[in-house]
């Protein structure tokens, strides 16, 4: 028994153009036709990242703050920033409140000095930025865990999937290519349960609330 089945990026694409019925024949795509698919393809990867539900691009990095700067741009990018953690020592991690732009916005005293215990996540030109608060005196380190930007996929690229989502994602981009009118029938309710299956398997186990602040 093997369990190592997988998909090249151009394999995906071909194999949702015959869900919806486009190759006849066991026709292959043309050139403009690959190139349309793998467009899609890489448009569905990143609007599932920033939609955080690619659980299994979760990864980790450090990044350093400059003393008497609340901001640092977060490299390599990132779709969506889980959780962050000041680095106290060798051993010791100190986790951050993770603060919403209007809990930011209220305070009167933003350029406080000190070590940060809160962070808010800012979509700037350059990419993802963190602010914290208060302001560092010194330089800091962070580590921080978040949900990766899908590499762009070429055709004889790998898709970073796990096995179990290949087919739910094959029939998400079956329905997103929309440049081609004949379909099954059947193709978009297919595609709607995949789509809630994938959602549904990156909701967490449990979800917990906190009193708001007076």
């Amino acid at each position: 028994m093997t369990i190592t089945f997988t998909m090249t990026a151009g394999e995906l694409v071909t194999q949702a153009m015959n869900d919806r019925q486009v190759l006849a024949g066991g026709r292959t795509p043309t050139a403009w036709e690959m190139s349309y698919g793998l467009s899609k393809l890489n448009q569905l990867l990143k609007t599932l990242a920033a939609d955080q539900v690619t659980p299994w691009a979760a990864t980790e990095a450090t990044a350093t703050i400059t003393g008497g700067d609340p901001d640092v741009t977060l490299s390599p990018r990132p779709a969506e920033v889980i959780s962050v953690g000041l680095v106290v020592s060798a051993t010791n991690e100190r986790p951050l409140a993770r603060w919403e732009i209007g809990q930011y916005d209220v305070l009167p005293n933003k350029a406080a000095v000190g070590d940060p215990v809160a962070y808010i996540v800012r979509e700037v030109s350059a990419g993802i930025d963190l602010r914290v608060w208060p302001v560092p005196a010194t330089n800091k380190t962070l580590n921080y865990r978040y949900v990766a930007v899908p590499e762009d996929v070429a055709q004889a690229s790998a898709v970073d999937l796990p096995q179990r989502y290949i087919g739910d994602i094959q029939l998400m981009l079956a329905v997103r290519l929309t440049t081609f009118q004949n379909h099954n029938p059947d193709l978009p309710a297919l595609a709607a349960l995949a789509e809630r299956r994938v959602y549904d398997a990156a909701r967490p186990g449990s979800y917990f609330f906190e009193p708001a602040c007076a």
